[in-house]
């Protein structure tokens, strides 16, 4: 290599602080010494995962990483040292694989989403004449129309024989709009008046309150709902051992 450049020249050139002279011979380095091109791509690899992590709020841990790196380049004789910039980005691969890992899969609201489906529509055969406004929610539920679904089952009166159910699907339509807060009363109603969708409205709601990081409450319908031994018992037991995973009591999962 005609010319040796330190760590410090290469941040320079990497971040884009370096002078159109420099920058022009350094560049020409790059093209001709493939040693020192190498080099330089494994320091901007570097650069580049830092990033990532940066980004993936852990900047802080990161960083802290990075720079004590760099610290040690500067310490040493000016030269780069790629076994250590090799085993900080093993570091960073443990360290941001176990966060993303943890704080996607283990996270309050990605169990409860993850565990959602839609309720099926259990009146296809019924008729959708445009005078019967559960029969129109229905259509608009069906087409994923969450709006005008809301807008037709909230019209369906309490002296409707369809009142019920039309409570019910007004909540898990609110749910699966992401209106979690709207979507709890019209489940407890259902809950409440012991109707043919007790269970499934229980399901619902708990996990509408885990939308809403009401977890403990959410926790003791998921137990209500394991002990009644119903179709959702098993689903139930499952969330419930996801969310008292061990993974969860890490400090960066919510």
């Amino acid at each position: 290599m005609a010319q040796e450049y330190s760590f410090e020249e290469i941040e320079k050139y990497l971040s884009g602080d370096m002078e159109a002279g420099e920058k022009q011979h350094f560049e020409k380095l790059l093209s001709t010494d493939t040693g020192f091109a190498r080099q330089v791509k494994e320091h901007r690899q570097t650069h580049e995962l830092v990033d990532l992590y940066a980004r993936a709020n852990i900047k802080n841990r990161v960083k802290s990483i990075h720079d004590k790196v760099k610290a040690e380049q500067k310490a040493a004789t000016g030269g780069f040292s790629v076994m250590k910039i090799a085993a900080s980005l093993a570091l960073l691969a443990v360290v941001g694989s176990l966060y993303f890992y943890t704080s996607y899969n283990y996270n309050t609201q990605h169990l409860a989403s993850n565990a959602f489906e839609p309720y099926p529509n259990r009146f296809r055969t019924m008729g959708d004449s445009q005078e019967d406004t559960f029969a129109r929610g229905l259509k608009a539920y069906d087409l994923q129309d969450y709006k005008e679904a809301i807008t037709q089952f909230s019209q369906v009166t309490a002296d409707n024989e369809k009142y019920l159910d039309a409570r019910f699907y007004l909540g898990v339509t609110y749910l699966s709009a992401g209106a979690y807060a709207e979507a709890v009363s019209p489940l407890r109603l259902v809950i409440e008046e012991n109707s043919l969708y007790e269970s499934s409205a229980k399901w619902y709601l708990s996990l509408t309150l885990l939308q809403l990081d009401k977890e403990e409450e959410a926790k003791k319908i998921l137990q209500e709902i394991v002990q009644e031994g119903d179709v959702k018992s098993q689903p139930a037991r499952e969330l419930l051992e996801d969310l008292n995973s061990g993974f969860r009591k890490l400090p960066f999962v919510r």
